[in-house]
């Protein structure tokens, strides 16, 4: 279940960010549709780069402390985004390159839910769990709109900055709970 929940809260996140962040930049930043659109296709390509590398590091280093330093990396991402939109074009470049390596945590919470499972049931298993944190996360378009329509971006994308520190909160919570503190 914490798993799943991590792995929901990233998964929203991801899912409002990959659908409104053109939108957020032209609102925002004043970037044409072309360049906003050009700043999404830096945050795809970010995230392919970073995805193995990050599954790299979660097997090298934890599976846990993989997934809060993506989170601490999307929540600098978005920190920029909102903090610096008086530096234009490269921060805006800035922000999206460590959001997209922020959204790799895929790589090491799925991992992690993998792990989980015996050989036999791994399939059933992990698609259970993956389909469970999908059906979460397929609320961040609409969640992230909705509440973009009522605030404004800057809090739109501040709650997605919220949410994933929440992530950064439960990673260390478990931490100090499996350590025995």
């Amino acid at each position: 279940l914490y798993t799943v929940a991590l792995a929901g809260a990233g998964s929203f996140a991801w899912q409002g960010t990959a659908t409104f962040i053109p939108t957020f930049f032209g609102a925002q930043y004043g970037f044409s549709p072309t360049l906003a659109g050009s700043l999404l296709s830096v945050f795809f390509v970010t995230l392919t780069i970073a995805t193995p590398v990050s599954g790299s590091l979660s097997d090298s280093i934890s599976r846990d402390g993989t997934a809060g330093l993506l989170f601490v990396v999307a929540i600098g991402g978005y920190s920029l985004l909102l903090a610096g939109v008086d530096g234009g074009l490269p921060t805006a470049v800035a922000g999206t390159l460590l959001v997209g390596v922020g959204m790799s945590w895929p790589a090491a919470l799925e991992s992690r839910m993998l792990d989980q499972f015996e050989t036999g049931e791994r399939g059933a298993g992990f698609g259970l769990a993956r389909g469970l944190y999908l059906l979460v996360g397929a609320g961040g378009s609409a969640g992230v709109g909705a509440l973009a329509d009522v605030a404004g971006w800057p809090t739109a994308f501040g709650a997605l900055f919220g949410l994933l520190a929440l992530c950064v909160i439960g990673v260390g919570a478990n931490r100090l709970l499996n350590l025995g503190l």
